[in-house]
């Protein structure tokens, strides 16, 4: 997750404006895992995998295994999301999501309109409990050390010159962002030792 704000500042806008299932695909699934009472089949895995290149997400796990884990996690999560009241992303907040990605397309993996729906609300709204569980004030250090060695050569090398004091508003929250989930990645990994998961062999 934490990759999403590293390597596309769009994602990062796109959640300060909003601010994240099942989909209709049809595969012949195998169950891999259940979670809490919710199976996991090798078709969910190929929906996030899909959902990931729509919403330019570069850090998925090469093996299945380890995506499985990645999965099983995501929706420990949703567990912790769904006993929040306040979270729900609106359809103007999915919106305004969507338009920041160029929702590029998984051939292997066709999505449905309400797919990538669904993916966004999942992601506005898990980001949301992030911050109420995780969010921390930023120093000026970090912001200036974010500024000179991610965000000014990233913008250079698209032809953009901007000074601390024109982008510090957007470095701030992309410090802000990437500190957060960390943060929430360390702690969703502990999340399936304290849960009922079982693997299917």
């Amino acid at each position: 997750m934490r990759a999403w704000v590293q390597s596309h500042a769009s994602f990062a806008v796109a959640l300060v404006l909003a601010s994240a299932g099942p989909g209709s695909a049809q595969v012949v699934d195998r169950m891999l895992a259940i979670v809490e009472g919710q199976v996991v089949t090798e078709g969910d895995l190929a929906r996030y995998r899909a959902l990931a290149a729509s919403f330019d997400e570069d850090d998925l796990p090469a093996s299945d295994r380890a995506l499985l884990d990645r999965v099983i996690g995501d929706m420990l999560v949703r567990t912790y999301v769904a006993r929040v009241p306040g979270l729900a992303a609106t359809e103007q907040d999915i919106d305004r999501f969507l338009a920041a990605f160029s929702l590029r397309e998984d051939p292997g993996f066709p999505l449905s309109a309400e797919d990538l729906r669904q993916g966004a609300r999942e992601r506005i709204e898990s980001l949301r409990y992030f911050r109420i569980r995780f969010e921390k004030p930023v120093g000026e250090d970090e912001v200036q050390l974010y500024f000179d060695t991610v965000f000014a050569p990233e913008a250079a090398e698209r032809g953009l010159e901007l000074t601390l004091d024109e982008a510090a508003g957007v470095v701030e929250e992309l410090v802000r962002l990437e500190t957060i989930l960390r943060e929430a990645e360390t702690w969703a990994a502990g999340l399936p030792e304290r849960s009922r998961v079982e693997i299917v062999e």
